[in-house]
């Protein structure tokens, strides 16, 4: 599951909620102030380490769940995919 960031409009906070994709535009109340008043603002970037079973080795893959080689489309970060 991903994880968004919302933006409360009340308290003018961002907060971070691990959500399913059918869920993502649901409302939800934010972290802070309990609101209800708050909108998706971008998927969180997120990076991965994992180890092989085999020779132990640690790989990682970083980047945006939107898997951008550019500027990612909802942050306008660069991707480091």
């Amino acid at each position: 599951m991903p994880i968004y960031e919302y933006h409360c409009l009340d308290c003018d906070r961002i907060f971070d909620k691990l959500r399913s994709i059918s869920r993502a535009d649901d409302p939800i109340a934010c972290a802070y102030c309990e609101s209800f008043n708050t909108r998706r603002a971008r998927i969180t970037p997120f990076m991965a380490l994992s180890k092989n079973s085999t020779t132990g080795e640690r790989s990682s893959l970083a980047g945006t769940l939107e898997g951008c080689k550019g500027p990612c489309a909802s942050c306008g970060r660069p991707c480091s995919r």
